[in-house]
């Protein structure tokens, strides 16, 4: 298995919490994507404030360049990355997320626990959700649009819709350490 080890799936998934979780149990370094987009931008804007005054596009530019040089940092060769959802929109990232040093684990749940999650969470800026469509049919169509993505380049598929990160980390790395081949995790 992969010595990076990176985490996707929609916002709301628990990406940063377990994969916080996961590094501290396995004694790895972790960074979070959208920290180290925030790095970049030489104001101190956050990811809300990017998307609102540049664009989704430069965001994703801004995204992309951050996550090929976490990849190509000698420092984060055992890293664990959170990312953010939209991270698989992107060819490039896509490539480097299928290289054979990278174990990429997807973190799924349900729309209506997905929602109510993020209704949890009033203090935490979510552009992309911001006016337009209700939550849930936002959610409803970032899924149907991201859905194979992650999917063609998961390792590993975690259904966090009923479990509690600690469960899932406790999962995880008994899969990972004994070297088991990819599969869902439930």
């Amino acid at each position: 298995m992969g010595s990076r080890i990176v985490i996707v799936g929609m916002m709301g998934v628990g990406k940063t919490t377990v994969g916080a979780q996961l590094a501290q149990i396995m004694e790895r370094g972790f960074s979070d994507l959208d920290a180290l987009v925030c790095e970049l931008d030489s104001t101190g804007r956050t990811i809300g404030d990017i998307i609102r005054e540049d664009g989704e596009q430069t965001f994703r530019e801004m995204e992309l360049h951050a996550f090929q040089s976490w990849m190509e940092n000698a420092h984060y060769e055992t890293g664990v990355l959170a990312t953010g959802g939209g991270l698989v929109t992107q060819s490039g990232a896509r490539a480097l997320l299928q290289q054979p040093d990278v174990l990429v684990i997807w973190l799924t749940a349900t729309v209506a626990v997905l929602s109510e999650r993020l209704g949890a969470s009033p203090g935490i800026e979510r552009p992309l959700l911001d006016g337009g469509p209700s939550l849930n049919a936002r959610m409803k169509e970032l899924i149907a649009n991201r859905y194979t993505l992650y999917e063609s380049v998961a390792d590993i598929v975690v259904d966090t819709t009923t479990l509690n990160p600690d469960i899932i980390v406790q999962k995880l790395w008994g899969q990972i350490s004994k070297g088991k081949e990819p599969c869902p995790v439930s």
